[in-house]
């Protein structure tokens, strides 16, 4: 079945007030629509399996992010928050240990996932994440808290990680018991969810009772094959990622494994499961992490989106393959347990 992912995530709720910015999108997009036109009517898509909307909708996503990586950062944060998309549940605005977080939750529960938005440690928010984490609060059945970690470069390693850390703390001195808490990230969101679970091990805190990676940056030296053999198809950009990751850095080498988790302690984890698509440029890190992790004895699910590209799970969820992935998540959230 072919991916035919609908573009509603993706204009209609655009925020208009900086017409500049939402002209270059738009412009991305018919430039994409041309070219994609153009080249399949000489045979040459890029994928069969990938419709037409697709193979336009990843074009106009790469260039795009192409063009965020040339921007300051508080540029770039203004530039992206312009795909905030509407959330399906309400969310309140709170403070958890001195860490700005939304709460959201369809119905009251005593179950909470703590949410690590992606953006590659130098952009995004909860509230750019918004459509995903409403999607993750009803799947779930549970409160979702989104902690706005701070961001590269103003804040450098491991500030994100004491943030995310922080929220944890925050949420066992509230009474919840750990295997009421999991633990989700997108993106770098994911990268920073095994380091913050690795962290919480070294500390000697409970571990949460799961650990969802979507699309994660696990190894932020990006040398992988996938790297490589992914570049035409996905709309990331390597060297847009390992600049941010840099600037994420700061002294520390790409290697440590705050940065690059999949070279931290894998052992004394609770059940991780890891979304990837077949597409995108961390593939291979996230099959590489789920084999390593099996060879220490932890508990550890792979699931990979065929066709799909980074974040694939953010698109629209009518697609096959999202609702796959998403399903695979729900069921995961429900069964796992650090028992």
């Amino acid at each position: 079945m072919r991916p035919s992912q609908k573009w509603s995530l993706y204009v209609p709720h655009l925020q208009l007030y900086n017409e500049g910015r939402v002209l270059r999108l738009l412009g991305y997009f018919l430039k994409a629509l041309i070219s994609v036109a153009w080249r399949r009517a000489r045979g040459a898509g890029l994928r069969s399996d990938w419709s037409f909307s697709f193979e336009t909708l990843v074009a106009a996503m790469r260039s795009y992010a192409a063009w965020l990586g040339t921007l300051a950062p508080a540029t770039l944060r203004i530039a992206a928050a312009r795909l905030t998309n509407k959330a399906a549940v309400v969310a309140r605005a709170a403070t958890l240990n001195g860490v700005n977080v939304t709460r959201s939750a369809p119905t009251r529960s005593k179950r909470v996932v703590v949410y690590l938005h992606g953006g590659g440690y130098v952009l995004g928010s909860p509230a750019q994440d918004a459509a995903l984490i409403g999607r993750l609060s009803i799947l779930a059945e549970a409160e979702v808290v989104a902690p706005d970690y701070r961001l590269a470069p103003e804040a450098r390693c491991p500030c994100a990680i004491d943030d995310a850390i922080a929220t944890y703390r925050a949420l066992l001195s509230e009474g919840l018991r750990p295997d009421d808490v999991s633990i989700v990230g997108l993106s770098s969101g994911g990268g920073l969810a095994l380091a913050a679970t690795q962290r919480m091990s070294e500390e000697g805190l409970p571990a949460p009772r799961s650990v969802v990676l979507l699309s994660p940056m696990l190894d932020c030296t990006a040398s992988r094959e996938s790297w490589t053999r992914n570049a035409p198809f996905d709309w990331a950009d390597r060297d847009v990622v390992v600049q941010w990751a840099r600037a994420y850095a700061g002294d520390l080498p790409l290697t440590d494994s705050r940065l690059s988790p999949i070279n931290g302690n894998l052992t004394s984890l609770p059940p991780v499961l890891v979304i990837t698509g077949e597409l995108e440029l961390g593939h291979d890190d996230a099959v590489a992490l789920i084999d390593k992790m099996k060879a220490v004895g932890s508990r550890a699910q792979l699931h990979v989106g065929r066709s799909m590209v980074h974040a694939f799970v953010t698109l629209n969820e009518s697609t096959a393959e999202v609702g796959k992935a998403l399903d695979v998540v729900r069921q995961f959230l429900s069964e796992a347990t650090t028992a």
